[in-house]
């Protein structure tokens, strides 16, 4: 335990008034050198825990460390957090301990008090890292339960925004029984309607997150091996599936952003959600949704000719005008995707022609125009030539191989 394991002649010889400064400047130094990472609150925990003992590292101050990272350790084993995150965490704490030290304060430091600063930092180290353990596997979870935490912290790791250490990311990985692939792809889902959703059994081969949280999440490895999709169908009943493109492991929040852009637009009908929903067929889309702001602003000049007109009118030459851009301007074919006659295309056509003018042929602008009226109308196509099979979860795979 940190009682019996340190060196308190270490911390006795580092003037008091060190801890303060150190306490004090601890958390700006975190933000400093790792930016708005997830771990700094534990690093200045970390930190100050050694304060703690450079100003009473008498026994009962030993034995307050000592507890609290036994504490810890019986936390962080029922959450699937092991020793590696906290020798990181405690290495981190070390570092800052020093770029706070090598500051104004640089002066006032001696070689003597150096040393003891850094014969303390290893015996802190190896203190609460014992004390950890104790509390560890003191938890005693069964084999069963262990794996399933490493499982699920795991998963929280590689989907967080700031990357996390990867020997604590191999350390769980081993411990989860989960060999790291090259490329994964993250996956995000929504219930499918109002009704209760059912237990699923899924593979092994998925990291999966608690099925009963807001907004449950899988990380599928090796997304572009053969039928993948497999892995993920027995979903299909109770939750609208969307997944992220292949990314490498280390950008698997990158992924995750993407997968739940697709379950946003799902929600709002622009894409139809009935089978598994890659994200990659749908770039156009997503493109469109993470520049709404920029549409919104263009649209108020583009489409203005059409704020002439009542609403009711407005919207049907809107989609009039979607469907000619998107056929060539093919009265035929626009129509057939309107489900109206191709000369009531005809007719709205020389009503749009009368509203825009030349500008309704200027190759640029009807670009423009394209975009900005398939994200407000949200409307949902398949690629041209596009026929549904059963069991068709990617459209814009088939057209491509039956061309």
């Amino acid at each position: 335990m940190v009682s019996s394991r340190l060196d308190t002649h270490a911390f006795e010889a580092i003037p008091s008034r060190l801890a303060g400064l150190v306490r004090a400047r601890a958390e700006a130094t975190a933000g400093d050198l790792w930016g708005a990472s997830p771990d700094n609150d534990e690093v200045v925990g970390a930190v100050r825990r050694f304060c703690d003992l450079v100003e009473d590292s008498s026994t009962a101050g030993r034995r307050r460390v000592a507890d609290a990272y036994a504490e810890t350790g019986r936390r962080w084993a029922r959450e699937g957090r092991g020793p590696e995150e906290l020798h990181h965490l405690l290495i981190r704490a070390a570092r800052a301990v020093g770029h706070i030290l090598n500051g104004p304060a640089d002066a006032e430091i001696d070689q003597r008090i150096r040393a003891a600063i850094t014969e303390a930092q290893f015996g802190f180290i190896d203190g609460v890292s014992t004390a950890f353990a104790e509390g560890h596997r003191a938890q005693a979870p069964t084999d069963g339960a262990e794996r399933e935490r490493c499982r699920r912290r795991l998963l929280e790791l590689l989907l967080a925004d700031q990357p996390a250490d990867p020997e604590a990311l191999a350390g769980l990985a081993e411990r989860a029984g989960w060999t790291p692939p090259r490329t994964v792809a993250a996956v995000a889902l929504a219930p499918r309607g109002e009704h209760e959703v059912g237990q699923v059994i899924l593979s092994d081969e998925l990291l999966v997150d608690h099925p009963g949280g807001a907004a449950p999440r899988l990380l599928l490895p090796d997304p572009d091996a053969p039928n993948r999709d497999r892995l993920l169908r027995p979903l299909l009943r109770d939750w609208v599936v969307a997944i992220g493109p292949p990314m490498p492991i280390a950008q698997a929040a990158r992924s995750l952003a993407w997968a739940r852009d697709t379950l946003t637009l799902i929600n709002r009908g622009v894409i139809d959600g009935t089978g598994i929903v890659h994200s990659i067929d749908h770039v156009p889309s997503l493109i469109i949704f993470r520049s709404q702001t920029i549409i919104d602003s263009v649209a108020s000049i583009r489409l203005a000719a059409l704020s002439t007109v009542g609403d009711a009118q407005r919207r049907r030459l809107a989609e009039t005008l979607l469907a000619l851009l998107e056929n060539n301007f093919n009265a035929t074919e626009a129509g057939a995707s309107l489900h109206v006659h191709p000369q009531t295309v005809r007719y709205r056509l020389r009503q749009l022609e009368e509203l825009f003018g030349a500008e309704l042929h200027d190759p640029r602008t009807r670009l423009e125009m394209q975009m900005i009226l398939h994200a407000q109308l949200g409307r949902v196509r398949a690629p041209a030539g596009y026929r549904a099979e059963p069991g068709d979860t990617a459209p814009r795979r088939r057209a491509v191989a039956a061309s």
